[in-house]
């Protein structure tokens, strides 16, 4: 059985954390646990301590996201008494202790440390604060889910060409908020269909074209078809079709190719789950996140024509999102055609500068039973983390004043087995560049 050990090192001040960061890793220490604010910046109940000049602790800037949640535990200040017999000291400790833990979780850290208990008297109030700390701390599963991909760029999963390992599958099904979802959108679906009549569900997935988890998907009751969904024969029609086949942008893991296809057996009058999903798109500003696309690929080029999945954090958005596009199921059209192109126009909230275009998704499952990465309608699915966003780099950023207008014109095309999409932005009808054109540099296969 392998064991590792974890070195860390306690300090009660650090002037420069980054600098002591690069000593620790010298030496093969890995953490470090510090003030989370400065040990004389005491506080009180009333306000006084509001009025002094300087910053309370160091900026959140000294270290990127992942350099605070992997070497960085946060160190209650030790001064406080929460169980004080005098009001006014106790209740300053009360508004330190969630203050400072605020700051942590604004760090993202994934630990702090409390300052130690009293010996020699009751430590009553402390155990409530530490009991409501933890019982606001709901998120947790979120938060320890979401912590090592903040701003960090993810290539988009590419489901019909690659067989997803097992890991990946894991890391979906983490997630009960979105399997809740789908589990009320398939019993309002089944509520729906005649009481005497067997209802038939079809459960359809990008892995039919893999036969690495057949072995595990065997079970009482279920078939197992291991076929691509757009071309298989049903041997009977299904009542309910329910797939999870979307990404990050809605339709850019062949949702819609993949759904037209498997359409062919549903029933006349058969419900599809989800029967809808939109794209929004919002133009960002990060720098962190720019320049790192500038560094992930030698063809400079191709990382600012790719999409990148991850977990925005540190951006700015300069209006809200606006949609893009959406796709129904079943498509009843005559002639199924899954090109789209649509422009939108924002209106800048602040000055600042483009890199970017956030993207998002919602969709309708069944009824009013929705899911929803749009942080505008975050309360449809909230506490929900299978998809993050995607961004879509700019090449060149644009300066943009308040009230500028800006524009973005969005096309997804479809062609010689792959779909792409292509993405221009202008400030005040001074077009940039259209990436990706012909799907140059991105694209997904069919």
């Amino acid at each position: 059985m392998t064991t590792s050990l974890i070195v860390g090192l306690e300090t009660s001040f650090c002037q420069d954390l980054p600098s002591k960061l690069d000593k620790l890793y010298e030496e093969r220490i890995t953490l470090i646990a510090a003030p989370l604010f400065h040990p004389r910046f005491r506080r009180d109940a009333n306000g006084v301590s509001d009025s002094r000049d300087g910053p309370q602790t160091r900026s959140d800037l000294v270290l990127d996201s992942r350099g605070w949640t992997s070497s960085v535990i946060g160190n209650v200040s030790k001064w406080i008494d929460l169980d004080s017999i005098c009001d006014h000291v106790r209740w300053t400790a009360e508004a330190v202790f969630k203050q400072e833990l605020a700051w942590a979780s604004h760090l993202s850290l994934t630990a702090v440390v409390t300052p130690a208990l009293h010996s020699a008297r009751s430590n009553t109030n402390y155990a409530r604060i530490l009991n409501q700390a933890a019982s606001q701390a709901q998120s947790g599963l979120l938060a320890a889910f979401e912590a090592p991909y903040l701003d960090y760029l993810q290539a988009p999963l590419q489901p019909l060409m690659d067989n997803l390992e097992s890991q990946t599958y894991e890391t979906f099904e983490q997630d009960p908020v979105k399997y809740e979802r789908y589990e009320v959108a398939i019993t309002q679906a089944l509520a729906d269909t005649p009481e005497a009549k067997e209802s038939v569900v079809m459960v359809v997935c990008h892995d039919d074209i893999s036969d690495t988890t057949l072995c595990f998907l065997q079970w009482d009751n279920v078939t197992i078809v291991s076929s691509d969904m757009r071309v298989w024969k049903a041997p009977e029609p299904a009542d309910i079709m329910v797939s999870e086949l979307l990404g990050s942008f809605g339709d850019n893991e062949l949702s819609p190719e993949c759904l037209d296809g498997a359409q062919s057996f549903l029933r006349e009058g058969g419900v599809s789950i989800p029967c809808k999903y939109t794209s929004f798109v919002s133009p960002i500003s990060s720098s962190k996140l720019w320049n790192e696309v500038k560094g992930a690929d030698a063809n400079v080029l191709k990382g600012y024509e790719t999409p990148y999945v991850v977990r925005l954090h540190q951006i700015f958005s300069f209006a809200r999102p606006q949609p893009c596009f959406t796709f129904e199921h079943p498509n009843l059209n005559a002639v199924i055609d899954n090109k789209r192109y649509h422009q939108m126009t924002f209106d800048a909230i602040e000055d600042g500068v483009v890199h970017g275009l956030a993207g998002y998704f919602d969709s309708v499952l069944y009824a009013d039973t929705c899911i929803s990465i749009n942080p505008e309608t975050l309360d449809l699915s909230p506490g929900m983390f299978s998809w993050f966003p995607i961004f879509f780099p700019l090449r060149t950023p644009l300066l943009v004043r308040q009230h500028d207008k800006i524009e973005v014109c969005f096309w997804r095309q479809v062609g010689g087995g792959k779909v792409w999409y292509e993405w221009a932005v202008a400030v005040n009808d001074m077009w940039g560049p259209i990436h990706n054109p012909n799907g140059r540099s991105y694209w997904i296969g069919l």
